[in-house]
């Protein structure tokens, strides 16, 4: 790209200091062929052989949300949760400043307060909101991804799982709406990504992720909801 490295192209973006300009730079790289020097070897996990972390991550990204069966297959061939939860975490923080710097224009449109303020905990909780969200919610959908005979494996795979669909966390960027689509796809790639790495009907685990969003999501929603309503009666 215009006759730089990947290299200098980062440097420049490290000099810069721009969020943005860093995303675009890590989905140029993303997209650039490549042949991959291990055959089912997560990039994110073996860094030095495919370029440094930024090469990595951006390769991680495109292939969990374009090719998550053969990307979660592999990470259900892992052990090491700690880099997962790491790039969780990176991807979370960098969708969380990017969407705050995008949807700063559509604010005053949208009434966009609360969404801001959601990408603002997304920044500065991401060391806190991914680790809860991959340990705490990792195990319970293990568990019932246990009563549906889904688990084929260990907890440490689900939790796996749950850490690398946060792949959907960079479309956080997107304003205004980089949240709800990245729920949805965040949701379609826990599926994907937990029959794959179980290696398990997919029927199995859309019954365990419905009995988890009947017995924990909704009655939570409906929580947060009466949480607000009812201070306004």
């Amino acid at each position: 790209m215009f006759g730089l490295s990947l290299q200098e192209l980062l440097n420049i973006a490290s000099v810069v200091e721009t969020p943005i300009v860093a995303i675009v730079l890590l989905l140029l790289s993303a997209f650039r062929k490549e042949t991959f020097p291990q055959e089912g070897v997560l990039p994110f996990e073996n860094r030095q052989a495919y370029g440094g972390f930024a090469r990595s991550l951006a390769m991680t990204w495109k292939e969990a949300l374009l090719h998550p069966r053969s990307f979660f297959t592999a990470v259900g061939h892992g052990e090491d949760v700690d880099v997962a939860v790491r790039f969780a975490i990176f991807t979370l923080f960098v969708g969380s400043v990017v969407g705050m710097l995008l949807s700063a224009p559509f604010r005053a449109i949208f009434g966009g307060l609360d969404y801001t303020s959601n990408l603002f905990w997304g920044a500065v909780g991401c060391w806190l909101i991914v680790p809860l969200g991959v340990y705490f919610g990792g195990t319970i959908i293990h568990q019932f991804l246990r009563l549906w005979r889904g688990a084929h494996k260990e907890v440490k795979t689900t939790w796996r799982v749950v850490a690398y669909s946060g792949a959907t966390y960079i479309l956080y960027a997107v304003p205004v709406l980089g949240i709800l689509i990245a729920s949805i796809w965040q949701t379609v790639l826990i599926i994907i990504g937990l029959a794959a790495a179980h290696e398990t009907q997919t029927w199995r685990v859309a019954m365990a992720s419905l009995t988890f969003s009947l017995v924990c999501l909704v009655p939570l929603s409906a929580l947060m909801v009466l949480w607000h309503v009812l201070p306004k009666m």
